[in-house]
């Protein structure tokens, strides 16, 4: 017997089918003021969108009012967004979080850029991108942030109170500069932090001597980093506090650094590549000759920023473990198949940036990009 469903019925189950899925609200940023935006700094944003009236969500209560926030970063011309961001004043969820992006021509390819969206701060003391307060459920993806000129972590997670936390940063170039001795790429704070899940960063160019990479200082939970890139840490590439959590690590590459690893007894390190050698299936990345030479054949331009696999000869090439049930791309959104090391994911064909000179035959290629790069 044949049965026809009512149309009540299918908009019964149509809403079943959309229960639990907030409404997503968002929020438009753009350093060069066009393109429609809603506020000109990230930090103008997190103000307005917790003040009285708000121009996006109904209010800072996601929850009460069932939505989720998405604030997309622009540069239309380029221009930096140079105000340290607090992000605080929020109430968050599991399905009510704060997303935090770019996308399309405001997104980087992997190599910090000043023609992409980036969060480039000028004043000491003060941490680019501070998540402070209530905030238990972020996430940022695809943005830069150049803390060259600050003393503090570029990314600060601490001060939460007691709450069910899910951070997940993604798809970031980090970079650093000042020779502040306590500076770090993403310092992990919070007393009572669940859940930090770290995948396709690059984080590199912190010359303090206590300096740090990726480091998690909370009494509790567990930071996970996959396929992330940590070079030219003076300090600490990946370490934890005595007593802090754990990070679990996969298919990193972390390398010059003044210690690739620290708190090993801490860190659960699987199929990375590093000058040290640590943890399980590891790959060393500076197997012989000089150190300098060996990153030069593992990566195209480590000394200028830029971590992409060299070619197949690269030590990194096929060396990582599948996670494709966490993620299927690399920083430049390239699809992961045989899963290489660190950041980027070996992509075949010509780079046409690197033609020298960049004027071949009276036509300027300088600007072209050949899948991605």
């Amino acid at each position: 017997m044949r049965r026809v469903l009512s149309l009540s019925a299918v908009i019964l189950l149509l809403w079943v089918g959309l229960a639990g899925a907030a409404t997503e609200v968002v929020c438009i940023v753009d350093t060069d003021a066009t393109q429609n935006p809603d506020y000109t700094s990230l930090a103008a944003a997190i103000a307005g969108e917790t003040g009285a009236s708000p121009k996006c969500v109904t209010s800072a209560d996601l929850v009460a009012n069932d939505e989720q926030l998405t604030i997309e970063c622009r540069a239309s011309a380029g221009g930096a967004d140079t105000t340290a961001v607090v992000l605080t004043g929020f109430t968050t969820g599991a399905t009510n979080y704060i997303k935090i992006h770019s996308t399309g021509n405001h997104r980087h390819q992997g190599i910090l850029s000043s023609s992409y969206y980036r969060l480039a701060t000028t004043t000491t003391n003060t941490y680019p991108l501070d998540i402070n307060g209530n905030c238990w459920n972020v996430r940022v993806d695809g943005i830069q942030i150049d803390a060259a000129s600050s003393n503090r972590a570029a990314v600060m997670v601490r001060n939460l109170n007691s709450g069910t936390t899910d951070y997940r940063f993604s798809n970031l170039v980090i970079h650093g500069g000042n020779d502040f001795r306590y500076a770090a790429g993403i310092n992990i704070n919070d007393s009572d932090c669940d859940t930090v899940s770290i995948w396709n960063c690059v984080i590199y160019g912190f010359p303090g001597i206590e300096s740090k990479g990726i480091h998690h200082a909370a009494s509790g939970g567990t930071t996970y980093i996959y396929n992330c890139t940590i070079s030219g840490i003076a300090g600490r590439g990946l370490s934890t506090d005595s007593g802090a959590g754990a990070q679990v690590i996969t298919n990193c590459a972390v390398f010059n650094c003044g210690d690739d690893f620290a708190d090993t007894e801490t860190l659960t390190i699987d199929h990375c590549a590093s000058d040290d050698g640590d943890g399980t299936n590891a790959i060393d990345i500076s197997p012989g000759g000089t150190e300098a030479d060996d990153w030069n054949a593992a990566f195209t331009d480590y000394a200028n920023g830029d971590f992409s696999v060299k070619d197949t000869d690269s030590v990194l090439y096929d060396a990582g473990t599948d996670l494709s049930g966490t993620f299927t791309t690399d920083i430049a959104g390239t699809t992961r198949s045989t899963w290489d090391i660190g950041a980027f994911e070996y992509e075949a064909g010509p780079k046409w940036n690197t033609i020298t000179p960049a004027k071949w035959n009276g036509v300027d290629w300088s600007n072209l990009k050949w899948n991605g790069m």
